[in-house]
């Protein structure tokens, strides 16, 4: 791979940011879109030494470019070039979470490590709804975004790694030993409660600086990870449902782990204390107060009311101008799938990425999930918000293709002010197709 070179007439490759044992990561330059994406170069030894692994490949990036999520590093293109096979991705500004810890060898703060985790085990339920297992989930693979936002990355590879029987490529085994659980250093199958014990393994780094197991060869990982129960995370400020819940996680049998909706439970109430009594209620009267209810209602995991107090939650939470907090609870409002609050809480991400995320990505993604539920109040809405986002950006083809949608959608506020739209874009931009 040389820089200069145009791959599929499309990328204009810049430079190399990295490699690993599998490929390597370049920059490149998106000439239809114009814009700057990373693509992955798999080795070419690897595609050659095993076919398997190459049939493999194709049928992850075939599901990869189809996962849209956040949490996700969108896969966009996939393809051959001069034997060489390559992903094209989002190319991400920030760093990997395995450099943040290491300016905190004693651990984040709890709260920090808790929404962190939250947002990884969101990304990974829907990944995994799609039959995609991660294998080498751990900290130098999730990358922190402005905003303490966490990306997913290397999806689109994840199958080569489960190619052969022994895991293992010239003897190398693939996965990460600190974050490995003990299925894969069997050669057992792997299911997403792999990717969950790599989670607990994670969660311990975050809050004590270090991961469960000290090695330090892969031998003496191993061992550890096969026979020694993990240690408990006993700091004074860690909550005790914490070191619970990564106890939990770190079982050496799947089969015990619990799923991602336990976990996701719990590590919202980490954030509340074990046993509220009247006593620790706020005064009657402002947002404390509201705050202590609202939470109460979801706790209560009614399937009506929990959903819609995490979205009432969330927009107050925007009042006050605690973004994170709005993305917290507007996420698993989205998460719900409640009729009501799920529809509403997409497109109010959606917005609140567009207007304080800083990320485009992102917030187009919670537009067309938003558009995906086919609410008949949000998706319209959401259509005739995405297009004004994508008019924003210079993409004209997109906003005219979602203005027409709102248009068409009979809506009673969309569609007339889309039609008003495309009007005005029609008459601004009479030579654009």
């Amino acid at each position: 791979m040389r820089t200069g070179l145009e791959i599929a007439g499309r990328y204009r490759v810049e430079e190399k940011l990295g490699q690993g044992a599998f490929g390597e990561v370049w920059t490149a330059e998106d000439l239809l879109r114009e814009r700057r994406v990373a693509v992955k170069f798999l080795h070419r030894h690897v595609a050659d030494s095993e076919p398997l692994w190459l049939s493999k490949f194709r049928q992850e990036a075939r599901i990869a470019v189809r996962l849209n999520h956040p949490g996700v590093t969108s896969v966009e293109d996939f393809g051959e070039y001069d034997g060489q096979w390559h992903l094209v991705m989002e190319l991400l500004d920030g760093r990997d979470l395995g450099r943040e810890i290491a300016g905190h060898p004693q651990g984040l703060e709890p709260g920090r490590a808790v929404r962190l985790v939250e947002q990884v085990v969101r990304a990974l339920r829907a990944a995994h709804e799609h039959g995609i297992v991660h294998r080498d989930l751990k900290p130098g693979n999730l990358m922190l975004l402005a905003g303490d936002r966490i990306k997913i990355c290397d999806f689109g590879i994840a199958h080569i790694a489960e190619a052969t029987a022994s895991h293992s490529i010239d003897g190398r085994q693939v996965g990460t030993p600190a974050y490995m659980a003990p299925e894969q250093w069997l050669g057992q199958p792997v299911d997403h409660r792999t990717d969950l014990y790599a989670v607990g393994a994670i969660l311990h780094t975050l809050l004590t600086g270090a991961p469960p197991f000290p090695g330090p060869t892969v031998t003496a990982f191993m061992g550890q990870h096969l026979t020694l129960p993990p240690p408990p995370v006993t700091h004074s400020d860690i909550p005790a449902r914490l070191s619970d819940l990564i106890q939990n996680l770190l079982h050496k049998d799947p089969a015990d782990r619990p799923d991602h909706t336990f976990v996701l439970n719990a590590l919202a109430a980490s954030a509340e204390p074990a046993d509220p009594s009247a006593a620790d209620r706020p005064p009657a009267g402002g947002i404390e107060a509201a705050r202590y209810w609202f939470v109460k209602t979801i706790e209560t995991e009614d399937e009506d009311q929990a959903p819609r107090a995490m979205l009432n939650l969330g927009l107050l939470e925007w009042g006050q101008e605690n973004h994170e907090a709005v993305r917290s609870w507007l996420a698993r409002a989205a998460d719900s799938g409640h009729s009501y609050a799920a529809p509403l809480a997409m497109h109010n991400l959606a917005i609140l990425e567009r207007d304080h995320g800083g990320d485009t990505e992102v917030a187009r993604s919670w537009f067309v999930k938003a558009i995906e539920t086919e609410d008949e109040d949000q998706a319209p809405r959401a259509m005739l918000n995405l297009a004004m986002f994508e008019w924003g950006q210079g993409d004209l083809g997109a906003t005219r293709s979602w203005l027409l949608k709102a248009a068409d959608s009979g809506h009673s506020y969309a569609a007339p002010l889309a039609m008003h739209n495309l009007a005005i874009l029609e008459r601004d931009h009479r030579s654009t197709d």
